[in-house]
């Protein structure tokens, strides 16, 4: 059966084909030595009447081929059969061709067919026949799965990787633009942190500075105030020698007193004793007018010397009058003088205190510029980071849209290689 499929259709209805049987039957070794060769081909090949459109010969691969497509193409003709059909019952597509074949300017033709899911790469060419012109169209096919199959895993899997490389680009892109926005706007935050760091940096050392001239006033209030408190403590001792002074003065006024006392006794005494001898001279008669006359001298010295003594006693009691109030208001002074002195030492033990807290205060406004100052430092660094960060955003930017560029490219010049691959 396979080796009568070898051989050309023989219809009488053809002149050319009745030719070409004419010959073939002249020349019977080569006819067969031409279905041998047809048959030995391991490629799958077809013989067309172009005229009629109809198929005359089958090799052995194409008839092995067609028991594998049919049962993938229901429709087709059994392959036992299909010598004498026309090119329509191979496959719908192949219709169109069975009419336009007859001329030879419509050849070559191909196409890809599928079969089921098998996908055939389909070719028609004419064969000259010399003498006889055009004689026979050849079809052939091979399987176009693998490629195609190649070629679109192929396209898949580039597209793909094209797409992940697009889309990592993108990424990468949007993260530099996030990074670029970020470090600009801590930048900017730096700025105006740099900005209140150097305006604290000034306030803390005017701080500093203040302190230190209060330290240094503070300091001359704590000398005078020690200085007002030790002229308090001699003026404390001063009164009170004064006091004690003023107490003797007292004293020796009441012993004064106490003389004039004695001597205005002896006065009186004096005045009587000069009475009694006036009266005794007067009882003498002319032999005591001398001794009256003394008597009468030393009544008139004993009043004057009792005038006198009690002139005496009275400017002693305004004495020791003035001396009790000396004594009083003296006491008053040490007392005031006192209080001014506890207060003097009050005030010493405050400004002590004021003192050592103003000297706190300036170590630590020190401390504070020395730290404003670190500060300020530390955000200049992270402002010349930011302005690296930038930078290099930029760079990632501009290397991610490069990127994007170059796989755009490569997967327009993979889509044309593919586009190639499969029409050949």
């Amino acid at each position: 059966m396979g080796h009568e499929m070898l051989k050309f259709a023989n219809k009488k209805s053809n002149t050319k084909e009745a030719a070409a049987g004419d010959v073939a039957d002249h020349t019977p070794d080569r006819a067969r030595m031409g279905n041998a060769l047809l048959d030995a081909v391991p490629s799958n090949i077809m013989l067309v009447d172009p005229e009629s459109g109809t198929i005359s010969f089958i090799n052995q691969a194409a008839l092995a081929a067609l028991h594998g497509l049919g049962q993938q193409n229901m429709a087709m003709v059994e392959p036992e059969k299909m010598i004498g059909a026309t090119l329509d019952h191979l496959h719908a597509d192949l219709t169109p061709l069975v009419g336009a074949m007859a001329d030879p300017s419509a050849l070559p033709w191909r196409a890809e067919l599928a079969f089921g899911t098998e996908v055939m790469d389909v070719s028609v060419c004419a064969v000259d026949g010399g003498e006889y012109g055009y004689s026979a169209a050849l079809l052939s096919w091979k399987t176009a799965n693998k490629s195609a199959d190649m070629a679109r895993n192929m396209q898949v899997s580039v597209m793909e990787s094209i797409n992940q490389v697009t889309a990592a680009a993108q990424e990468i892109m949007a993260a530099a633009q996030r990074v670029s926005e970020g470090s600009h706007m801590s930048e900017t935050q730096a700025e105006s942190a740099r900005s209140n760091a150097d305006e604290t940096a000034v306030n803390v050392q005017t701080v500093a500075s203040a302190a230190e001239q209060l330290s240094s006033s503070i300091a001359e209030i704590s000398r005078q105030v020690a200085d007002s408190s030790r002229i308090s403590q001699d003026a404390v001792a001063e009164a009170e020698r004064t006091n004690e002074t003023v107490q003797g003065l007292a004293e020796g006024s009441e012993k004064i007193g106490e003389v004039v006392n004695l001597i205005q006794d002896i006065a009186s005494q004096t005045n009587l004793l000069a009475l009694n001898a006036t009266i005794e001279a007067a009882r003498a008669g002319e032999a005591g007018k001398g001794f009256a006359v003394v008597a009468s001298e030393v009544k008139n010295l004993a009043n004057q010397t009792a005038k006198a003594t009690e002139e005496i006693a009275a400017q002693i009691g305004e004495i020791q009058s003035s001396t009790n109030g000396a004594v009083t208001a003296i006491q008053g002074i040490g007392k005031t003088i006192n209080q001014i002195s506890e207060i003097a030492a009050a005030i010493a033990a405050a400004v002590e205190e004021q003192g050592a807290a103003t000297s706190e205060i300036s170590r630590s406004a020190q401390l504070a510029a020395g730290g404003t100052a670190d500060v300020t430092a530390n955000i200049q660094d992270l402002m010349e980071a930011a302005r690296t960060t930038n930078e290099t955003s930029a760079v990632v930017m501009g290397a991610g849209e490069s990127l994007m560029n170059n796989a755009g490219a490569a997967k327009q010049q993979i889509e044309d290689f593919l586009h190639q691959v499969k029409n050949g």
